[in-house]
């Protein structure tokens, strides 16, 4: 394992959870605990938790009795507490007390609802010493403090209760501890120190919602005689981390953390996902299912793992955990149906976003196999990812059938905060994503067919490069048609005129006035319709269009109050068709305090979306250059 000497001045996130490489992971009751590291005047040392959200804090911290002097700030250490090592489960400090007295701490999460370590003094002097360790537990809700418990065990040793709440009764457990006192919530033990000798103190919290499980739970843990094992199979899981030098120790430090960050984020598989998945982050506030399971969807951070997600962590994955990495692909493949569809985000509850995933499998696999070298593993995920390729280019993805699908809906991979898309903002136009092609997701479906190419020819896979091969050619076509040579960008064009309207005002008025009397638009576009004003809640509105379509044929189009995206007091829709004319224009269900807003859809705008062709590698030496000379040009991308 990898040495360190970081102090509370170094960049630094210890926070430890149970590995799921370890098999012990919860994913309904999951503890994430933090060690802070106290300024001189602070304790020197405190693990931390939220339970999940279920306490506004709990914490232990450790109190040096020598002599008559007590021991628990920065400033009363000799040599205040470095850490030393670290992995996603396990922290080392060492300190000094005294000048003779050098401390090890070790704190480790063996599973998700038990922590524990072990507290080894050396005397390296020449005289006696006698040191008493007090372990102080500290819980704190709703800004009151939480009342501890003794229980006084069968065999004699004593235990603490750190408060009764309904889904949670934490037990505290330190080897040979004794009670100090009714008042006081710690648990003692003197330590007898010979010279040259060392002592070990191993202690356990165990948080259960019962108050007998969990007491059972800590001493099961602690009566197991030794921990080395478990420890060093911690150590040799560490030391699988690419070791990472660039000659700044800040840089090195927040590459290390980043790399135990990725580990830490998996979780054991459970019945619903066949391997072990990510969740967005593990904080000591999170991880308690209150309602028995965790939410799905794009906003929720336990909701499931996500091919973006997948990508950004799959070379450290990859280096450090093999089967890790191919279980995130394997999880995808094996929630695939039928007709090829795998979700943007499964989870390992059971949860779906129930849009299709974005077309980066293939490269996700492709990294994979990349970091692993296992051929095999191309092998066995060959077919899934084909289907799933193909399943992009199905009717309700490709709504015009011209080989260029458009995204179903922002969050699936679309630049959603851009200002094409993005909804409920003053700045956003709120376009609807599935009225428009775009260049992002042109390049990942051109990237995955040169990915499934490559695979092919790794695989002597003939057949498959034959077949995937033409319609690689048709995507790099659709992407080069959204080339503006003059201009020396890519850029977003209506879904069915491929036009590229620059989101002139129609109209403006107040929310009970009809817009009548035939007008001719600049160019054959859809409307976007944005209304302000009111309440935060959202109207009873709908809106009625009549006019000529792009085709010439009068016709008309109602707009549901489905249809309006709102957002504090200010909502938007896009119409569905594409209009010539607008002959009259009323809205239904609203009064003048509203400010209505009639417009042509703005896709000329530019955004960083419209720079991720330059990732396909299907791009020519000239589109190359302009893309980098945009993307470095200090008046765009480069402004302070």
């Amino acid at each position: 394992m990898r040495e360190w000497h970081l102090t509370a001045a170094d960049p630094m996130a210890p926070r430890i959870a149970a590995d799921a490489r370890a098999g012990r992971t919860d994913y309904h009751d999951d503890q994430t605990w933090q060690l802070r590291l106290g300024k001189p005047d602070e304790p020197a040392i405190s693990l931390e938790t939220r339970y999940g959200g279920r306490v506004g804090l709990a914490r232990l911290l450790p109190i040096w009795h020598i002599g008559r002097r007590q021991v628990y700030e920065t400033q009363g250490y000799h040599r205040p507490p470095v850490l030393t090592a670290f992995a996603p489960d396990y922290l080392r400090l060492e300190a000094d007390l005294t000048i003779a007295i050098n401390l090890t701490l070790e704190y480790w999460v063996m599973e998700s609802r038990a922590v524990g370590g072990r507290f080894t003094c050396r005397n390296t002097g020449s005289q006696p010493q006698n040191v008493r360790l007090d372990m102080i537990a500290q819980a704190v809700r709703e800004n009151e403090s939480l009342q501890m418990y003794f229980l006084t065990l069968q065999n004699g040793q004593v235990a603490l209760q750190m408060g009764k709440l309904r889904h949670l009764a934490p037990i505290l457990l330190v080897e040979g501890a004794t009670a100090e006192s009714s008042t006081k919530a710690r648990l003692g033990r003197v330590l007898a120190l010979e010279p040259g000798a060392e002592v070990t103190v191993r202690w356990v919290i165990a948080g259960l919602p019962e108050r007998d499980a969990g007491l059972l739970l800590a001493h099961e843990w602690l009566s197991q005689p030794d921990w080395d094992a478990s420890i060093a199979a911690v150590e040799q899981r560490a030391s699988m981390l690419p070791h990472i030098e660039t000659g700044r120790s800040g840089w090195d430090e927040a590459l290390a953390w980043s790399q135990q960050l990725a580990l830490r984020c998996f979780l054991s598989a459970t019945g619903n996902l066949p391997h072990p998945s990510f969740v967005e982050s593990r904080k000591p506030n999170q991880g308690f299912a209150a309602g028995g399971a965790h939410s799905g969807g794009f906003r929720a951070s336990w909701g499931g793992q996500t091919v973006p997600d997948a990508l950004l962590i799959a070379p450290t994955v990859a280096l450090a955990a093999p089967e890790l990495a191919k279980g995130i692909v394997r999880n995808f493949l094996a929630v695939q149906r039928d007709d090829g569809w795998i979700d943007a985000k499964p989870g390992l509850d059971s949860q779906r976003a129930n849009v299709l995933a974005p077309p980066l499998l293939a490269t996700l696999a492709y990294t994979v196999y990349h970091y692993t070298g296992d051929k095999a593993f191309l092998g066995e995920c060959l077919d899934g990812l084909l289907a799933f390729f193909d399943r992009w280019f199905q009717k309700d993805v490709d709504r015009d059938r011209d080989g260029l699908p458009e995204w179903s809906d922002p969050e699936q991979g679309a630049f959603g905060d851009g200002p094409t898309f993005a909804q409920g903002r003053r700045w956003g136009a709120g376009v609807d994503v599935t009225t428009v092609e775009a260049p992002d997701l042109a390049a990942y479906l051109v990237r995955e067919a040169s990915t499934l190419i490559r695979i092919a020819g790794l695989l002597d896979r003939d057949d498959v490069e034959a077949e995937i091969t033409p319609q690689y050619e048709a995507l790099q076509a659709h992407l080069n048609a959204m080339w503006d040579g003059e201009a020396g960008v890519f850029h977003y064009r209506d879904r069915d005129t491929h036009g590229i309207p620059a989101g002139e005002l129609v109209y403006d008025g107040k929310g009970d006035q009809p817009f009548r009397g035939k007008t001719v638009l600049p160019t054959p576009s859809r409307l976007i319709l944005r209304i302000s004003g009111g309440l935060s809640r959202k109207p009873n509105l709908s809106c009625t269009i009549e006019g000529v379509d792009e085709g010439g044929k009068s016709t008309h189009e109602d707009i549901p109050a489905e249809a309006f995206d709102w957002y504090r007091g200010m909502g938007s829709a896009t119409t569905g068709k594409v209009w010539r004319e607008v002959h009259n224009l009323t809205f239904h269900g609203l009064s003048r305090v509203y400010k209505i807003e009639v417009s042509l859809v703005d896709l000329s705008r530019h955004d960083q979306a419209l720079l991720i062709p330059l990732w396909s590698g299907a791009l020519s030496d000239e589109q190359v250059e302009r893309t980098v000379a945009l993307l470095t040009d200090p008046d765009r991308y480069w402004r302070a």
